[in-house]
């Protein structure tokens, strides 16, 4: 097998399992971008697409939005709110936006990274992101603190920053087992314990 990601599966009596990726790796690769995972795989422009994997390296690089492994790349969009700056890129995960006003509606786009000394991922094996028409969802690019006790000591707070929150948004925490189509195995945060909410802010108590 040459370095790329691939589908691993089982067959048992005859009937096949759910697939799981695996990575092969091999000479220069090891050191190239490897993406193991994005969500969500589909979504309208402006949308915030969180993408893990490694190799992605410190410093602020690109992602790549292409039709085909010829067709030339849309970049994706990186303007966050302030609070976010310096947050989005990490070696393990990226966040990034489908650039507005940018590809065509029904369209699916292989997703590839490419890193600040000019190292690129496999175009083999790429996730997908399938571009809707309407408005994006809400997008989270950081919550700070990322751990704490519960409830929250007297006098701390959590503040959610993003953008798209509207008015009136909830606010949820997801169990293990949770899933994006049902509300089950999530813990829906109290209206009280909201301080403050914006568009692009959302603090707790």
């Amino acid at each position: 097998l040459q370095a790329s990601l691939v589908g691993v599966k089982v067959k048992g009596n005859g009937v096949e399992s759910n697939a799981v990726r695996f990575v092969v790796g091999g000479g220069e690769s090891l050191t190239n971008p490897l993406v193991s995972g994005m969500t969500p795989s589909s979504g309208a422009a402006g949308e915030y697409i969180t993408i893990t994997g490694k190799n992605f390296g410190s410093n602020v690089g690109s992602v790549w939005f292409k039709q085909s492994a010829q067709s030339e790349a849309l970049l994706g969009d990186f303007t966050f709110p302030d609070a976010c700056k310096g947050v989005v890129w990490r070696d393990d995960q990226i966040i990034v936006k489908f650039p507005l006003n940018k590809g065509a509606v029904n369209t699916s786009y292989y997703v590839q990274i490419k890193t600040a000394d000019n190292k690129l991922s496999s175009f083999d094996g790429a996730p997908v992101f399938a571009l809707k028409a309407g408005s994006p969802a809400p997008g989270i690019c950081k919550i700070s603190p990322l751990s704490g006790t519960s409830p929250f000591p007297a006098n701390q707070t959590m503040t959610v920053s993003g953008e798209y929150f509207g008015t009136n948004s909830l606010v949820y925490f997801w169990k293990p087992g949770a899933n994006s189509s049902s509300v089950d195995g999530r813990l829906m945060v109290d209206a009280g314990s909201v301080v403050a909410s914006s568009d692009t802010s959302i603090e707790l108590k």
